[in-house]
This record gives C-alpha cells, sequence and structure tokens, in this order.
C-alpha cells in the first residue's frame, strides 16, 4: 500500500489488468449467434495472465530460461531455487529470516569460542549453564512444534485442494448445463436468444460464486457486468434489490430457465446438475471461510515464533561443559542445521498465511488459484455448447451440396505462462 493508506501504483495497476481479463472483452448478442463463425476480433480471450493453477514445473519453465532443464530436470535444486527467489514462495520468504537465525548462531559460537579462551572457568561455566538450559527449553519444543505445526499445514493443503477442486466441479455442472441447454434446436431469434441468456446467466453464476472471495472481483459492481454485456440493466436493478446476493437469484433465474425450455428426461438432468452447481458453490464458500479456532492458531504461531527466536541461542549437539571442544571446534555443522530447522519452521508459517486467502493472487502470486482463468474456460465452452452449429444444417444443402461455410477467426494455441 502506498504511505497515504490506499492501494499503491503497482497493486492498482496489477487490479486494472485481472479485471480487464475478465471484462475487457465485450459480449454481443451477434457474435454469439455467428457460434464458430465468429471472427477473432470478436471471441472471448483464449487465456488469462495465468492459469487456474501454478505449480512448480509451470513456473520452472518461465524462471529457468538459461537452464537446460533436459539435463537437470524441472524439480532440481537449482531450479527450484530460481523460482523461490524470483517468486514470493513460502521457501523463498523463509531464506531471509534463516539467513539471519544463521548470522545470529554463528556470532553466539564466536562469543562462547571467546568466552572459552578468556573468562574464568567460574563465569564461563555460568554462562555455559545458561546455553543448557536453552538447549534443554528447546528440544522438547521442537519436537512439540514439529508435529503439531506439520499436521496442521499437511490439514491446510488438503483444504487448499478441496477449493481446488470445488472449482473444477463448478466449471463441470456449469458445463454439463450448457451441453443439455445446447440441444435445444435454435431455429429462430427467440430460440437464438433464449440461448445467450442462459450463457450469461451461467457465466454470472460462475462470477458471483466467487466474488465475495476474489479481492480482484470484490468491488466490481453491476455496471461493469453490464458494460461487458453479460448483464442487462432491467436485470441489474433486480439484483441490486436481492436481500442475500445476486447468487441466488441467479440460481432462481436458471431454474425458471429450464422449467420454461426444457421437458422430460432433459429438465430432470438439468435440474440436477442445478442443485449440485448450487450445492457445490455453497460449499465452495463454507470451505474458503473455514478456520481453525482463534486460541489453537494464536498459541501454535506464538509457539512457533519463540522456538525460532530462541534457536540460536540454543544450538544443539555441543558439549558447552568441554571448553577445549568449544575453543577448537568450528560447530559449522550445527549452524547449517540451525538454517535448515528455520526454513523448515518459517516456511510452514509463510504458507499458512498464503493459503489463508486462496484467490488473492496478488498477495500470493504463486499459491493463489485464479478464478478469472477459470471463467474465461468457463465461458468459452459455454460458446461451444451453445452456438454451434448443427451438423446436420451444415451438410444440408441444395441438391444435396454443403453449403460454403468459413470457420474463421479459429484460436490460436495460447502461449506458456512467463512469469
Amino acid at each position: 500500500t502506498a504511505t497515504d493508506g490506499g492501494p499503491s501504483q503497482a497493486a492498482l495497476a496489477y487490479l486494472r489488468r485481472q479485471i480487464y481479463d475478465t471484462f475487457g472483452a465485450k459480449r454481443t448478442f451477434l457474435a454469439f449467434r455467428r457460434g464458430l463463425r465468429c471472427p477473432t476480433e470478436e471471441r472471448l480471450p483464449d487465456f488469462t495472465g495465468r492459469p487456474y493453477e501454478l505449480n512448480l514445473s509451470v513456473l520452472s519453465a518461465g524462471s529457468t530460461e538459461n537452464i537446460d532443464t533436459s539435463r537437470v530436470g524441472p524439480h532440481s535444486f537449482r531450479a527450484t531455487l530460481c523460482v523461490a527467489l524470483q517468486w514470493r514462495t513460502a521457501l523463498g520468504a523463509s531464506l531471509v529470516t534463516a539467513t539471519g537465525i544463521m548470522f545470529l548462531s554463528s556470532l553466539y559460537l564466536s562469543l562462547m569460542r571467546s568466552a572459552a579462551r578468556m573468562l574464568p572457568k567460574s563465569d564461563y561455566m555460568w554462562l555455559a549453564g545458561f546455553s543448557t538450559d536453552a538447549v534443554a527449553i528447546a528440544s522438547p519444543l521442537r519436537k512439540a512444534v514439529g508435529i503439531v505445526l506439520s499436521f496442521y499445514a499437511l490439514d491446510r493443503v488438503a483444504w487448499y485442494w478441496r477449493i481446488l477442486m470445488l472449482g473444477y466441479m463448478i466449471h463441470g455442472r456449469t458445463c454439463d448445463l450448457g451441453m443439455i441447454g445446447g440441444g435445444i434446436k435454435k431455429a429462430s431469434e427467440t430460440e437464438w436468444r433464449k440461448a445467450y441468456r442462459l450463457y450469461r446467466y451461467l457465466a454470472l453464476n460462475v462470477f458471483f460464486a466467487y466474488q465475495f472471495h476474489t479481492p480482484v472481483w470484490k468491488f466490481v459492481g453491476m455496471r461493469p457486468l453490464t458494460k461487458c454485456g453479460l448483464l442487462e440493466p432491467e436485470e441489474a436493478k433486480i439484483l441490486r434489490a436481492s436481500h442475500r446476493g445476486a447468487s441466488s437469484v441467479m440460481e432462481a433465474w436458471l431454474a425458471n430457465w429450464i422449467a420454461e425450455n426444457m421437458q422430460g428426461e432433459s429438465r430432470q438432468q438439468a435440474l440436477q446438475a442445478l442443485r449440485e452447481l448450487r450445492a457445490g458453490s455453497a460449499v465452495l464458500q463454507a470451505t474458503v471461510e473455514q478456520r481453525a479456532p482463534i486460541s489453537f492458531e494464536s498459541m501454535l504461531y506464538f509457539v512457533s515464533y519463540f522456538l525460532i527466536a530462541i534457536t540460536p541461542f540454543a544450538p544443539s549437539g555441543i558439549d558447552y561443559a568441554n571448553r577445549r571442544m568449544i575453543m577448537e571446534g568450528l560447530q559449522l555443522a550445527t549452524v547449517l542445521g540451525d538454517g535448515i530447522i528455520t526454513v523448515f519452521y518459517v516456511a510452514l508459517l509463510h504458507m499458512l498465511r498464503h493459503l489463508q486467502s486462496p484467490f488473492d493472487d496478488f498477495a500470493s502470486p504463486n499459491d493463489a488459484l485464479s478464478p478469472v482463468a477459470l471463467l474465461n474456460h468457463t465461458e468459452r465452452k459455454l460458446r461451444d455448447y451453445l452456438s454451434a452449429p448443427d451438423p446436420d444444417d451444415i451438410l444440408e444443402g441444395i441438391d444435396g451440396q454443403a453449403p460454403a461455410i468459413s470457420f474463421r477467426g479459429a484460436p490460436a494455441a495460447p502461449p506458456a505462462f512467463r512469469p
């Protein structure tokens, strides 16, 4: 943030770029009706600023351009270190703290070495007793914190994967509704407009499912949705007057559309998909808000940071009563061990902080999911389902000859993601 408390220029530029990925393309009925014949300039973007989920292989491909990954591999130590240093990963954030802990540990051991050489035996034994007591405190604390923190971190990773799969489930049920709705015959403009209305409602339903928990969408009102063509002005007035939120009204509109335009087995299948879509959206919001009790989380963070703070003054594996070993030993392994332990604990704490906001890809660009990419992918699939021409209509022609139809503007393959 800037000094006045408002967003920084970098944050504003990032938000504008992300919002443009969603609302930069203008949706029109004419472009929708052209279907696969829609020219390139009227199509939705084929990719967004980042994929729905980032992983180490994707980041390694962009962060190790000068490294021969065919020889070292995308998950090698060098490639992983490049990703950690270039991106705000939990590992990268912990390296600075670990370096400081190693420096303090080496400084403390240097002071102990000087004390062993210069202080009288009584004074030195008092200092050695202090170090022995610190080790006695830190040793059992390391075991307790390591077990509790590891189990809690594993549970949060499982929680992150549940949110990830809920996004794919919402995408799948939305596409199910689009696929079933695309089977309706579209022989007149009225029927095409009904299909376009279903396309808009399904896309808006995905947007409203993620809006409250996505910082880049949280303060987007009805005006951008109307300008990009996803919402009509009359519909925006109704959504503003909703009691609980726009998503409940959108789900009611989808149910009404299914009841009015489908019959028989298609209606039953569509209503089942809609129920699963509504349940998935509700579970997503409940899962994102799932947190540990405040007492447990505050206790865990306090004990973990206390352990990190006393680590430089409690190097393990040293006999402080043996002055000769203190004076002549290098204790290099002890300093490195303290650094590795600190990296482990601090990286877990940073990861837990990153996962608190699973869709905040500005504060946590490496771990956050991207609903913008999910919505973009869902919209493009809905266009194919709802506006693709019937093969019989294409093949039918005068005297059995197929009409000449040009499918222009086929999308090019999206470029590889580069950090």
